[in-house]
C-alpha cells in the first residue's frame, strides 16, 4: 500500500501550509497541481522532487516511508474557539508525529509502559467526589503532600505520554488516547503562558482522562475537572492549614507565598478558597475584581521555581543507542533531529 499520499498532507498539515504555502517555500518549486495529485495518490515524485519536499517540509525520507496507526481518540479543544481551525489541525498532526516516534521507541526497547487508572472506579457527581477522587490518586500513586515541583515527570513515570509544542497562545492544553489505549496529554510551551497555568492545565486534562465524569454536563466536566486540578496541586488539608481556616480578609502578599511554594495561581488560590468554603462567596467577588482591577489577570506578582519538563523520551533514546539497539542516524530520526544535530547533542552532553 502507497502511504506517502497520506504522509504528505500530513507532514503539510504539521507545518500549517496551504498547498500553495508549499509551493513557495520549496526551493525548486512544483505547481499546486501536481502538489494536489500527490496527495491524492495520483501522482509521485520522482527522487529530485522528494528531498526538495523533504527539505521544504524539514522531514527525513523515511517519514514518508513509513506507516501510522495512530488514532486519536476523544480530542478536544475545549474553550479555545478562538483557537483557529488551522492551528487546531497542526496540533493534533504534530502530536501524532510524536507519538510516532515515542511509541516506536518503546517498543523496540520491549516497553509496555501504559497508565493504570486507580480513580476509574469512583463516580463523580460533586465536588467532594473530586476532592476524595485527589486525594486517592495522590496516596495511591505515592505523591504525599509536599508541592510537586515538576508533574510532567511524575505523569511520565506512570504511563502518561505528555507532549510539550510551542503553539498559538489561545491554545492552552488537551487530553486523549491513542487507539483507546495510551493516554495523552498535549500542552503548550508557550513561553506567554506562565507556569502555574500550565501545571493547572496538566492537571485539568489529567482529569479529564482519569475522572468518571459520565453523568455531568460539558459545563460540570470542566468545573470538576479545575476542581481536581486545584486538589492535586494543593489537598484540602494542606490548603487550610496554608490559608489558616475561615478568613474574612486576606492581603495579596499571602497569596503570592502560597503560590511560590505550591506552583498555584492566585487564581487559583481564590478559587479554591471559595470552593472550599473558606471565604464568602461575597469575599470572592470582592478579590477577583479587585484581582482584575489591579492587572493581575495580565501577569501575576510571585514566581514558582519549578520546571515542567520530562527528560524520558531522551533517556530512552539514549539508552536504545548506547545498547546498539538504534543506529545514530535512527536515534537522530527517533529525537526529531537531523544527523548532525544528534551528534552535536552527543557531544555537547559529553562535555559536561
Amino acid at each position: 500500500m502507497n502511504h506517502f499520499p497520506e504522509r504528505l498532507k500530513a507532514a503539510r498539515k504539521m507545518k500549517g501550509y496551504s498547498l500553495q504555502d508549499l509551493v513557495n517555500a520549496m526551493k525548486e518549486p512544483v505547481s499546486k497541481q501536481a502538489l494536489s495529485k500527490y496527495e491524492a495518490g495520483n501522482m509521485k515524485p520522482d527522487s529530485k522532487v522528494l528531498r526538495n519536499l523533504c527539505n521544504a517540509l524539514g522531514q527525513p525520507v523515511d517519514y514518508f516511508l513509513r506507516t501510522s496507526s495512530i488514532e486519536l481518540g476523544g480530542i478536544e479543544f475545549r474553550k479555545q474557539s478562538s483557537l483557529p481551525e488551522k492551528e487546531q489541525t497542526k496540533i493534533k498532526y504534530l502530536t501524532i508525529e510524536f507519538l510516532e516516534r515515542y511509541l516506536e521507541l518503546e517498543e523496540i526497547m520491549g516497553i509496555d509502559n501504559c497508565l493504570s487508572n486507580p480513580i476509574g472506579n469512583l463516580k463523580i457527581k460533586n465536588e467532594q467526589d473530586v476532592e476524595r477522587a485527589a486525594e486517592k490518586l495522590r496516596e495511591a500513586w505515592n505523591w504525599g503532600y509536599e508541592p510537586i515541583s515538576n508533574i510532567v515527570e511524575l505523569l511520565e513515570e506512570k504511563g502518561v505520554k505528555v507532549f510539550q509544542l510551542d503553539a498559538h497562545d489561545a491554545f492552552l492544553g488537551l487530553s486523549c488516547k491513542v487507539n483507546d489505549q495510551v493516554s495523552v496529554i498535549v500542552m503548550n510551551n508557550n513561553e506567554k503562558i506562565s507556569i502555574v497555568r500550565k501545571r493547572f492545565t496538566i492537571l485539568h486534562e489529567l482529569a479529564h482522562l482519569l475522572l468518571d465524569l459520565s453523568d455531568a454536563t460539558p459545563l460540570q466536566k470542566e468545573h470538576y475537572c479545575n476542581v481536581f486540578a486545584g486538589a492535586m496541586l494543593m489537598p484540602e488539608s494542606i490548603f487550610k492549614k496554608a490559608f489558616g481556616g475561615f478568613r474574612k480578609r486576606i492581603v495579596w502578599p499571602e497569596f503570592i507565598l502560597i503560590k511560590e511554594e505550591y506552583g498555584i495561581s492566585i487564581a487559583a488560590i481564590l478559587y479554591r478558597a471559595k470552593i472550599l468554603k473558606l471565604i464568602s462567596m461575597n469575599y470572592f467577588k470582592e478579590m477577583m475584581m479587585d484581582y482584575n482591577r489591579i492587572g493581575y489577570q495580565n501577569g501575576e506578582p510571585g514566581q514558582f521555581l519549578g520546571s515542567e519538563q520530562s527528560k524520558r523520551f531522551l533517556q530512552l533514546v539514549l539508552r536504545a543507542y548506547s545498547e546498539d539497539l538504534i543506529s545514530s542516524s535512527k536515534a537522530a530520526v527517533l529525537n526529531g533531529q537531523k544527523m548532525f544535530e544528534f551528534r552535536d547533542m552527543l557531544y555537547l552532553m559529553d562535555k559536561k
